[in-house]
């Protein structure tokens, strides 16, 4: 579930004005990922390759769609892949994430540095991974 976490966190679709819990968040991402990958045809093997290396081949352009394909679902992106910032810290201050932590993350990992869509959100993927406690990355 890490991959979409930090997109991508990284990525989140909010019911009300309230996150989800940690149960219904990883039932909702484990149901959005089935249909990612279902919509995507990127085999499952290297979603899973991309969790534990915490980090995204580019050059897979199904597993870039997956991702995308996951933040944008997920509500953590818009088309243009801006992050929604607002939806991105109500989730993440939701599992216990400083202020701190979100701001310096934001700081650094908002920054748009690639005209394809599909590699930034795997950009951002990264970037958040980096800059998020573990804690967090576990969920």
């Amino acid at each position: 579930m890490k991959i979409v976490l930090v997109i991508l966190l990284v990525a989140s679709v909010w019911t009300g004005s309230k996150g989800y819990t940690s149960d219904e968040w990883k039932d909702f991402m484990r149901n959005l990922e089935a249909e990612c990958q279902k919509e995507t045809g990127v085999e499952y093997a290297k979603v899973l390759k991309a969790k534990e290396d915490e980090s995204i081949d580019k050059s897979d352009k199904l597993l870039l769609k997956f991702v995308y394909c996951v933040s944008k679902t997920a509500g953590f992106v818009d088309d243009e892949t801006n992050l929604n910032r607002d939806t991105m810290k109500m989730h993440l201050q939701n599992f216990g994430v400083s202020d701190d932590d979100l701001t310096k993350s934001f700081q650094v990992c908002s920054k748009k540095t690639e005209t394809d869509i599909q590699i930034q959100v795997a950009l951002f993927y990264e970037c958040f991974h980096r800059y998020l406690p573990l804690k967090m990355k576990n969920n």
